[in-house]
């Protein structure tokens, strides 16, 4: 008897973790948006009414997000994504201050985009077999990226920017292919780390480290070089 009060008393403690606690973060973060935004909302430089109108969208994307991932997925762990909404929210409150909602509309995007690659990264790595089927794609599309780069900027567009040509441009977004080479190049080598330090398996990946380099290099992106 005294052990089934135990256990029921046990799961109240976690009913509270799991339920009030994440609701009271979403509350504090959405609170914490809106005071931020409060500036650039009524400043006669932007269109605030537009911010606004972004900020609830966004605002009720995370209050989405969490709902249908904790009671369709049974996510119990919304840490990285708290920090995530949180620091994204300090990025959109910056840059609509000073490019306005159009600005602010592209980037938040990319922040859902973002949310959408992360969730799908984190279930594809559940299976290990798939993740090391698919390992030498990824180093091939990395290389792919870098040729893409390098022959469309410098050759065909001819627009460096700040001296380097390490962006891409497609449907009006902008973004830096190195980027994603970065977790593509972090995948290929923990992919393979059980077989890391064999002959064969160490000199494919030194291979593939110098020509990420090398690329890197030739399209101006020195301190991602060092990076890797």
């Amino acid at each position: 008897m005294y052990q089934k009060e135990k256990k029921t008393f046990a799961d109240k403690v976690r009913y509270r973790h799991r339920y009030v606690g994440k609701t009271l973060m979403l509350f504090v973060l959405t609170a914490f948006q809106w005071i931020s935004f409060l500036p650039v909302v009524f400043s006669k430089e932007v269109d605030g009414f537009n911010i606004a109108l972004l900020l609830c969208l966004y605002v009720s994307f995370e209050w989405l997000y969490v709902i249908i991932m904790h009671f369709a997925v049974k996510k119990t762990n919304f840490e990285l994504e708290f920090i995530a909404f949180f620091l994204s929210g300090i990025g959109l409150c910056l840059i609509s201050s000073e490019y306005g909602s159009k600005a602010m509309l592209k980037q938040m995007l990319t922040v859902f985009i973002g949310v959408f690659l992360y969730d799908f990264i984190l279930w594809f790595i559940k299976d290990v077999n798939r993740v090391m089927a698919i390992r030498k794609y990824a180093g091939f599309l990395s290389l792919m990226f870098f040729g893409a780069c390098f022959v469309y900027i410098k050759y065909i567009a001819r627009t460096p920017v700040n001296g380097s040509y390490n962006w891409l441009y497609i449907g009006g977004l902008s973004f830096q292919p190195s980027e994603l080479v970065k977790v593509a190049y972090v995948y290929v080598g923990a992919a393979t780390l059980d077989r890391l330090f064999r002959r064969n398996n160490l000199y494919v990946f030194i291979a593939f480290s110098a020509i990420c380099v090398m690329a890197l290099a030739l399209i101006g992106d020195f301190g991602t070089a060092l990076v890797f």
